[in-house]
């Protein structure tokens, strides 16, 4: 599969540039022991939830671009470059961060 390869190589390259990473996990069992790996990597932060759901969607912000990913049978990204829109991700999610808890 090429995700695991591409998030590494991107991993890598975050790192270097000193990008540190946030990460709201979903609540459930199995991702909460991928957030206790995530929070011990470096330059990343995970918390959980505060609300238990499952999807397969998620959101990456990063300046003015937003990027909208679905994890089916056939994965799908959409690249939103938009300073409005990220703003409006990034707000939430900083809600959503100040909710969660920590892992």
């Amino acid at each position: 599969m090429i995700l695991p390869e591409f998030v590494a190589r991107w991993n890598e390259k975050r790192i270097k540039r000193e990008i540190t990473l946030r990460t709201i996990f979903i609540n459930t069992e199995d991702t909460i022991k991928i957030a206790k790996k995530a929070a011990r990597m470096k330059m990343r932060k995970a918390r959980i939830s505060p609300i238990p759901f499952s999807s397969q969607i998620g959101i990456w912000v990063c300046k003015e671009r937003s990027i909208i990913w679905l994890l089916g049978e056939k994965p799908i990204a959409i690249m939103i470059r938009n300073e409005e829109i990220s703003k409006g991700f990034r707000d939430f999610f900083d809600q959503m961060w100040e909710m969660s808890r920590k892992v």
